[in-house]
């Protein structure tokens, strides 16, 4: 007889399959991993090791994505590798963070920020630095000042 397919659809969830049809499902709960065929309780085991030791079930698991990660978040730089690269809607802003688990947020780019009454250029300042102050940017290139083009002039 052929193994019955059990396809991971969630870390608690799987879809069994015989010769590409669904035939049933497998459950995580509290209580342990529940097998249903058909719509019927076929059995229930306390561990997973158990249930695939008992049982003709071939387990696949979920795909984990490969981390990305670059010196760029959509077309903006940074001077560290970037993981967990998104484009925030809300701000319209590229945003990042220093580790693949990381939950501070930094912006790609340059940018003109407010504090204080004080202007000031900042490389890929966190998220929080931007909610809190006005804010100019993002910019794909270091921005001149007024004082470098003047210099610039007179040489």
């Amino acid at each position: 007889m052929s193994k019955i397919k059990a396809k991971a659809i969630s870390d608690q969830y799987w879809i069994l399959q015989h010769k590409n049809k669904k035939i049933g499902q497998v459950t995580q709960s509290e209580e342990g991993y529940s097998v249903k065929i058909n719509g019927k309780i076929a059995g229930t085991f306390t561990t997973l090791t158990q249930l695939k030791e008992d049982n003709n079930f071939e387990f696949t698991e979920i795909p984990k994505p490969e981390a990305q990660y670059s010196h760029d978040v959509h077309g903006y730089p940074t001077n560290i590798i970037s993981y967990n690269a998104v484009w925030n809607v809300r701000y319209k802003l590229p945003l990042f963070t220093l580790e693949p688990s990381s939950k501070s947020w930094h912006a790609a780019g340059w940018y003109y920020i407010t504090i204080n009454n004080k202007r000031r250029l900042e490389f890929c300042p966190k998220l929080i630095m931007l909610q809190r102050n006005k804010y100019e940017g993002p910019y794909k290139e270091e921005p001149i000042s007024m004082f470098d083009q003047l210099y610039d002039s007179n040489k």
